[in-house]
């Protein structure tokens, strides 16, 4: 706490200094400042655990329950499926590959995809595909940062080349 620099002070336009260089009445000025607002915090941060327990549990509805007044509509015909992708997604992903294609060997090809999800939408994590491979975590870190700095090259040749 000595080497914090005092900023809530304002010292009549003086710069920031060091709590050791301040009398003492100033540091426990200070230090009671401090406590003072961790202590609303907390305050506030209790209140607000206690509405939302005064409030109840939410409210359960059954995804069987109409959505509409009239009652035709039920509620698991408006929830996306996210298991699907829609056509746009599906098109920016093809555009994606073959970008992919295009500048990338077919490790980091391989690699991309499994990191990032994007031929099956699952996000593998660096020891999966570690395993996979034959290599360490940090392996694959580097062929993900390779990969992603050539791909950042060929946007930019190929920027240049529209311009």
């Amino acid at each position: 706490m000595e080497e914090l620099l005092v900023q809530e002070k304002k010292r009549k336009g003086k710069k920031p200094v060091k709590l050791r260089e301040l009398p003492v009445s100033e540091k426990e000025e200070i230090y009671l400042e401090c406590v003072k607002q961790e202590y609303i915090r907390l305050v506030v941060s209790l209140a607000k655990q206690i509405k939302r327990y005064l409030k109840g549990p939410p409210k359960i509805i059954s995804l069987d329950t109409s959505s509409e007044e009239d009652g035709d509509s039920i509620l698991t015909e408006s929830l996306k499926d996210f298991k699907e992708a829609s056509p746009a997604e599906l098109a920016y992903r093809r555009i994606l590959i073959e970008d992919l294609e295009k500048c990338l060997t077919a490790q980091q090809r391989w690699i991309i995809r499994k990191r990032f999800g994007i031929e099956d939408g699952v996000d593998h994590t660096l020891q999966e595909i570690a395993d996979e491979v034959g290599i360490c975590r940090e392996g694959v870190r580097a062929r993900i940062k390779k990969a992603l700095a050539r791909m950042r090259k060929y946007e930019e040749r190929r920027a240049e080349k529209e311009t």
